[in-house]
């Protein structure tokens, strides 16, 4: 996601914050298509030294689509374009000159159509707009907000907030860094994902997962100022020994940084799941059969359980205290 030693030292800070929610279950789907649109989306942005290429948010929709169908966590994706689309308008709100202000609502045009185009994907599924009510019935139901740990707010005496006190507070300086440089969709999405985390402690992966390399890259931005020679426009007015810690560090990092752009292939992961389809695959059910007996199995059981409701009712009518004719 960020070169340099910025992405090493936040694996272990990012992936310890998702341990309070590490569980095989479906939302690894939100989890994984989360980074997929957040490097998407980072690469379609661009930066000060690599302009954007807004067309490859052609992407996302086909993501879109395939998320919807997977998890009903596919609304995540238009909180990330979401932010990415308000940085702009913000932007847009402070620049004193006008052909830049211009540019940034130019800037606006690839994202509220990747928007609009993702949001019509999603109605490309088996329940049509019913997933849509679905999930909003879901998420705003007050009996799991109150009752269901993970929907809670985040408990400080957990052990996992080791890993979330340190990110979190690296979040918010590079959050205000990021503000000071106009960054403000970095923002939006950093500060975003914070407060969602603390509502809710099953968000706590997409925000580590989302603020880890902004983090990173602030790290690195660091560490290339402290390393940057007295000379330099760049250089931090340091004392020499962190001006030298740095410099050994960015070399040390760059060694990483070749190792990851070697090109492979994970073999291994798809194993596990060329085996279950094989499974699946090798003996295939009779037609109806294994149908007709959960069914008669389901009606025998569900008759019984009838029965004994309607015994317990007639014991209770009988042997409670009437007035009026009414059950007291």
């Amino acid at each position: 996601m960020r070169k340099r030693f910025g992405c090493h030292s936040r694996d272990p800070i990012g992936n310890g914050g998702c341990a309070i929610h590490w569980l095989a279950r479906p939302h690894l789907f939100t989890i994984l298509f989360l980074i997929v649109t957040l490097h998407i989306a980072d690469r379609a942005a661009g930066s000060a030294g690599e302009p954007g290429r807004a067309g490859i948010l052609g992407w996302l929709i086909p993501l879109t689509l395939l998320w919807t169908n997977l998890h009903g966590g596919f609304f995540v994706v238009f909180l990330v374009l979401a932010c990415y689309i308000g940085g702009d308008l913000l932007n847009a709100a402070v620049e004193a000159d006008p052909a830049r202000r211009r540019e940034f609502l130019r800037n606006l045009k690839p994202w509220t159509i990747a928007f609009a185009a993702c949001f019509a994907v999603t109605f490309i599924n088996p329940y049509g707009w019913q997933l849509h009510k679905h999930v909003v019935e879901y998420i705003s139901d007050p009996y799991q907000l109150q009752h269901i740990q993970e929907f809670q707010g985040l408990d400080f005496h957990s052990p996992a907030v080791v890993y979330f006190e340190p990110l979190m507070i690296l979040a918010i300086l590079t959050a205000l860094w990021d503000a000071r440089h106009r960054r403000f969709a970095e923002v939006f999405l950093s500060m975003g994902w914070l407060h969602l985390a603390l509502i809710a402690q099953r968000n706590l992966p997409l925000f580590a997962m989302a603020a880890s390399p902004m983090v990173a890259r602030a790290i690195a931005e660091l560490i290339r100022h402290a390393a940057a020679p007295v000379s330099s426009p760049l250089a931090a007015p340091l004392a020499p020994w962190i001006g030298r810690g740095a410099r050994w560090m960015e070399q040390a990092s760059a060694t990483f940084d070749q190792t990851d752009r070697i090109g492979r292939v994970h073999l291994a992961a798809a194993l596990p799941l060329a085996l279950v389809g094989a499974i699946l695959l090798a003996t295939p059910p009779v037609a109806g059969v294994a149908d007709s007996k959960f069914i008669s199995t389901y009606d025998r059981r569900h008759s019984r359980s009838r029965r004994c409701l309607s015994c317990s009712r007639q014991t209770h009518t009988a042997s409670s205290p009437r007035t009026n004719g009414a059950i007291t």
